[in-house]
Formats: C-alpha cells, sequence, structure tokens
C-alpha cells in the first residue's frame, strides 16, 4: 500500500438482511490501518454502497495542552 507492507484482511457476513464484505489493510511496520474498503448489499429499494477509506498520518502532533 503506497510502497509500505500491508497485511489485508478480509471478512464476509451475511444475514437475512444483508450481505457486507469488508478488507482492512494493515501497516506490518507500525499495525496502523493504512486502508478500508466496505461493500453493503442490503437489497432492494436500497441496494448496494461501497465505501473507501485511505488512512494518512503525516504530520500528526498531541493536542496542545
Amino acid at each position: 500500500m503506497n510502497g509500505e507492507a500491508a497485511a489485508v484482511y478480509s471478512t464476509h457476513t451475511e444475514t437475512e438482511d444483508d450481505k457486507v464484505d469488508v478488507q482492512v489493510w494493515i501497516s506490518k511496520s507500525n499495525g496502523l490501518p493504512l486502508r478500508e474498503e466496505l461493500d453493503v448489499d442490503v437489497g432492494g429499494k436500497l441496494g448496494k454502497s461501497h465505501t473507501s477509506m485511505r488512512y494518512e498520518y503525516g504530520n500528526v502532533q498531541p493536542p496542545r495542552i
């Protein structure tokens, strides 16, 4: 993921109401999430949705007290 080694974890959940697939990329060097893909299918008029998230940790500083 962007030149950083990552482990990819996937889950699939199905109920009578929906189907959910999730993929998460976790940094092998620091254990932080790098990316997440979420696909939900609830059928009917609500249909399907896709969410893609990318996490960046540059310039992270603790809050000033």
